[in-house]
């Protein structure tokens, strides 16, 4: 079951300088601190140098580390803590134009058909989250539920799917149709004494639609997917994330990742939305290959004085695309990325935004 890693738990599980050695700090801790100034001072005669930056690489990481206030908590921990709902969950697949499509266990819900099916790409996904969660990820289609009327502690969704494919992810981040780009998600909650509460929060990024042809393509299953362009933009319409193409073929992708938490758990929604198939699979890739110290930039985004999982939106880049076969998930080659990161601007700073909701009484 995921949870929600609060400071206070953090704190206990802190594994960094044990109390014994000289003067009561580890010997490991003076070996690296001392590896860690060699290799900044030889780094900085070497300045400019490949040597020398591979040395302040190094350097630099090793300082991270005793600064790290996530020292002892693993990757999987922080990245459950940012990307998976508090407690139980539910997975609302795409399920738009699916034929035969794959078949994905549900679960026991009663609330739920025993087998769906959707795309390969998010059939990937859902046997990752279920590895990693087990019964509490129930899997449903995405249109069974109108998120916009209401949102409760039993209700907590992650949705795979771009705004076309899946309707809680259009719900979220707005219609690609549509070319306002100051988007805002509202629902109503209820508390735990029935009072009723407007809640809205205004996003930093969603995703447009910006050709009249479906002129570019990926691979699924064997065949080839055509596919019209989709962009990220900001409230401002700025352009913020646009695909690279080769020859008609996606070469890199864009995953908008949209986090919002009702306060006091009453209901979450983590939406996955990609631009095409290949970004929907580097969901995988972000579950196990990110890197730790990119996790752990976006956990420091939360105040030490909030322990509940807060509103963001930020923005992963897949690329290195290759056709591929995934067993005992694909059927034929697929394109797949093999490589993720947080995507960045042109002055080099994560494209991360912290979302503030606003609650209204009704």
């Amino acid at each position: 079951m995921s949870k929600s890693i609060g400071y206070d738990l953090i704190l206990d599980k802190q594994e960094g300088i044990t109390r014994r050695g000289f003067f009561g700090v580890s010997g490991e801790f003076l070996k690296m601190v001392g590896s860690g100034l060699v290799g900044y001072t030889i780094g900085g005669v070497l300045d400019g140098t490949g040597v020398g930056n591979q040395l302040k690489a190094k350097t630099n990481k090793i300082i991270e580390r005793f600064n790290d206030p996530l020292d002892g908590v693993s990757r999987n921990e922080i990245f459950e803590s940012l990307f998976l709902p508090h407690g139980n969950f539910h997975i609302a697949t795409a399920t738009e134009k699916i034929q035969p499509g794959h078949e994905v266990h549900v679960g026991d819900d009663q609330y739920v058909k025993k087998k769906i099916y959707t795309h390969s790409n998010e059939a990937l996904v859902i046997k990752a989250l279920r590895a990693e969660m087990g019964a509490a990820a129930q899997v449903i289609e995405s249109d069974w539920y109108d998120v916009t009327s209401g949102l409760n502690a039993d209700l907590s969704f992650v949705a795979l799917g771009g705004p076309i494919t899946n309707w809680i992810t259009r719900q979220v981040i707005g219609s690609p149709d549509i070319l306002d780009t100051a988007v805002n998600f509202s629902t109503d909650i209820l508390d735990a004494n029935g009072n009723k509460y407007s809640y809205q929060i205004p996003l930093e990024y969603t995703i447009k639609k910006v050709s009249s042809e479906d002129d570019v393509s990926t691979i699924r299953d064997g065949k080839v997917m055509k596919h019209f362009r989709y962009e990220i933009f900001d409230r401002n319409s700025n352009l913020v994330a646009r695909p690279e193409y080769k020859n008609g073929k996606v070469e890199t992708d864009y995953l908008l990742v949209t986090r919002v938490v009702v306060p006091g758990h009453l209901g979450e929604i983590i939406s996955f939305a990609g631009l095409h198939g290949p970004s929907i699979r580097s969901i995988k890739n972000l579950m196990t290959s990110l890197e730790r110290a990119d996790l752990l930039f976006l956990k420091n985004k939360i105040s030490k004085h909030n322990t509940d999982p807060m509103c963001f939106q930020t923005i992963i880049r897949a690329y290195d695309m290759k056709d591929e076969i995934v067993p005992k998930v694909d059927k034929e080659a697929t394109t797949t990325p093999r490589q993720i990161a947080i995507h960045k601007s042109k002055a080099s700073e994560f494209h991360f935004r912290q979302l503030e909701y606003k609650l209204r009484r009704l």
